[in-house]
């Protein structure tokens, strides 16, 4: 069995090849991500160069980078201290602290007893014009407070400070207090001896207030009178008899007291030349030939105001059809991140590769990623010489933000003018194939109606000044429908033309024959002419079966339309055909009520006529034929049914058509296909129509007509 592929017709294909235009936004992609490349290389040339004009500013500067540092120790911290914007207020409280929190810097924590450690702290950095702020936030459970009778014992959780002055003298600073508000400071020596002079203890300021789950201590220190070395230690004592410390945490200084971590407070020269030199958005770092910062200046919060907002940035005066579109694009590009995780917020070195790189003379660059993957930081690094020395590097760092805020508007771009150019190109594909669609239609309805059911010219197929392919097939149906017509109206008088024109032969060798029958013939010559006038009598019956076809065409198409009732046209004509002797049984069923239809009775009649005499010549012999009249909603069903062979497969609609016959036997009546094909001619006058289909209870064929129901007139 033969499947049907399924249809897959002129706009379909037209929809396909419009999506090769999807290969145009693939291509603006690929496109836009080797650009995003190329402006990654070309970002990390510039930031290459800006990085060597600040070497070599600071290069011919290098007095702003000798500030005295101390040489690096061994497992010693180093504490770059960044400028604040405006002072702190000495409170205790971290409130002012809050623009600064990325300054936390977490301190070591170690047991120094047997006991659970429930310590841990951070100390925050930041100057301002002559002071260093200091603030230290620790997570204690349980406070133990200095005992105000115990004199000089400071045995209690407290905050010490290792340094050593402009004298370069070690010294420890011990901040104590018996309850929140301002701190004890005693001044010591490194054996702990108390200092004659204590003119730290005033110098020094410190307010202690108890927070969530612990307590800070802010602290105020001038930077004239510190050194190049500071440590911190914060010590942790639970039990208030014994006082004996359990834990202790430091920054700046190893847990044996040794190797205080450097220092190094923002020089405000420095700053302002790094600031002259680098643009906004920018951040420059200034590092010795120990990865210590010792300059700082620039952010990544300082982005350019004047940048233009992207398109997928709403507005407040968009429609909410744009609202929607950008909310789209924003869900589809990756936007620039204002915040993100800083990992070198609070750092005072700097161990990258690209900084060990160029402290070795070779400048180089480096991409690292946030920690929370929300932007590509960039960072340059190149020597900064003095002759042919490196005494440090300048490293310049930049976001990926303004090469994200270029790629997205060149994907904003493309994704309009891609959307833009496909909308085109499928609303014209659409339109192009719809008109080609209509055209063939209508090709196709007019080709349908140029020729009517019968197989003749209905109506005139009419030229096309189309100058394409489709005017050229409509022109080629119009010369064929023309010569077809021309040859069917051949067709048509052939059978008249024949008949007339045998008739007079044929009425001269009867005549012949009438006389040679007249005269005396010889016994031998009898046979030949008993032939002869039966093969006249043959020829005279085809003559007139031919005469009749065409004479009926020709009534049919003269006659008038009446309406009448087909029940007893039925029963009178199955009532004569059981009538004739040899005639087989007839099974007649009709209806109880008339059955009205538009057309001749006669003509009716003559359709029946034919129906029965098929019927009588398939049947088989003792079989009846089946002859029923009946209604379905508004239309009559007359249908006559034999038993005997079937209908030869796919012949359902042929047997119908002029000249065609399914009798494989000669009999004495010639046959020349012409009853069917009259019953079909009727049952069209009638305004119905006719079919053939094998029985489906006992074997046989079954002819049924279809006729309209007319109403009966009053």
């Amino acid at each position: 069995m033969q499947t049907s592929l399924p249809r897959f017709g002129l706009r379909s294909k037209l929809m396909v090849v419009a999506l090769t235009l999807l290969a145009i936004p693939w291509i603006g992609y690929r496109y836009v991500i080797e650009m995003q490349q190329f402006l990654r290389a070309n970002e990390e040339n510039v930031l290459q160069e800006h990085a060597r004009i600040v070497a070599a500013a600071l290069g011919d500067r290098s007095s702003l980078l000798t500030q005295p540092i101390a040489e690096r120790e061994a497992g010693a911290d180093h504490l770059f201290v960044r400028p604040l914007p405006s002072p702190m207020q000495l409170d205790g409280y971290s409130d002012d602290w809050a623009l600064h929190r990325d300054r936390r810097q977490p301190l070591r924590v170690a047991a120094t007893s047997s006991e659970p450690v429930d310590l841990a702290a951070t100390l925050s950095l930041g100057s301002y014009e002559s002071d260093l702020y200091l603030l230290f936030e620790v997570s204690d459970d349980r406070l133990v407070y200095r005992d105000p009778r115990a004199g000089r014992d400071v045995r209690a959780d407290r905050v010490e400070l290792w340094l050593y002055d402009a004298s370069d003298r070690l010294l420890r600073l011990t901040l104590a207090t018996s309850a929140p508000g301002w701190v004890d400071v005693v001044a010591t020596d490194a054996r702990g001896a108390r200092l004659a002079d204590q003119s730290w203890a005033t110098a020094v300021r410190g307010e202690w207030q108890e927070a969530s789950g612990g307590y800070a201590v802010e602290v105020k220190v001038p930077i004239a009178r510190l050194g190049t070395r500071l440590g911190a230690v914060v010590y942790d004592v639970d039990d208030g008899e014994a006082r004996r410390d359990t834990a202790t945490a430091t920054i700046g200084r190893s847990e044996t007291g040794q190797n205080l971590g450097t220092v190094v407070v923002a020089a405000p020269e420095v700053e302002h030349l790094l600031l002259r030199l680098v643009r906004p958005g920018m951040r420059a770092w200034v590092v010795d030939k120990s990865h210590r910062v010792i300059g700082l200046a620039g952010g990544f919060d300082e982005t350019d105001r004047n940048e233009q907002p992207s398109a997928s940035q709403s507005s407040s005066e968009d429609s909410s059809w744009q609202l929607m579109y950008r909310l789209l694009l924003g869900l589809l590009l990756q936007q620039p991140a204002s915040e993100f995780q800083d990992d070198l917020s609070a750092a005072s070195r700097l161990d990258g590769a690209e900084v060990t790189t160029a402290l070795n003379g070779t400048p180089a660059t480096r991409w690292r990623q946030t920690p929370d993957q929300r932007v590509n930081i960039l960072t340059a690094a190149y020597p900064i010489k003095v002759g042919d020395e490196v005494i440090g590097v300048a490293a310049l760092e930049e976001t990926s933000n303004s090469i994200v805020l270029v790629r997205n508007r060149a994907m904003e771009m493309l994704i309009n003018l891609s959307a833009a150019a496909f909308l085109l190109a499928v609303a014209g594909s659409l339109l192009l194939a719809t008109w080609l669609s209509v055209r063939i239609r209508r090709l196709n309805r007019e080709m349908q109606a140029a020729i009517g059911p019968e197989g003749r010219m209905a109506s005139p197929l009419q030229g096309a000044s189309a100058n394409d392919e489709i005017g050229d097939i409509r022109r080629s149906f119009v010369q064929l429908l023309e010569r077809l017509g021309r040859y069917h109206g051949y067709l048509e008088g052939l059978a008249r033309k024949l008949s007339h024109e045998l008739r007079t032969p044929m009425t001269v060798v009867r005549s012949s024959l009438e006389n040679l029958s007249a005269g005396t013939v010889a016994p031998d010559s009898q046979v030949y002419l008993q032939r002869a006038e039966e093969g006249i009598r043959r020829l005279d019956a085809i003559v007139t079966r031919m005469s009749e076809a065409s004479r009926l065409e020709q009534a049919v198409r003269a006659e008038t339309a009446r309406t009448f009732d087909a029940v007893p046209v039925v029963r009178g004509c199955v009532e004569g055909y059981s009538a004739l002797a040899g005639a087989p049984r007839f099974n007649l069923r009709l209806p109880d009520v008339e059955v009205p239809l538009r057309g001749h009775p006669d003509l009716f009649a003559q359709m029946l006529d034919k129906l029965a005499a098929n019927a009588r010549d398939f049947h088989s012999v003792g079989t009846a034929i089946d002859v029923a009249l009946e209604t379905i909603d508004d239309m009559a069903l007359l249908s006559v049914a034999n038993e005997g062979p079937g209908l030869p497969r796919n012949m359902g609609r042929q047997i119908f058509d002029s000249m065609v016959s399914l009798r494989e036997e000669r009999g004495s009546e010639p046959h020349l296909g012409l009853g069917l094909y009259i019953v079909r001619l009727i049952a069209e006058f009638h305004g119905g129509a006719v079919s053939a289909e094998d029985r489906s209870d006992k074997p046989g064929v079954a002819v049924t007509v279809r006729l309209p129901l007319a109403p009966m007139p009053p």
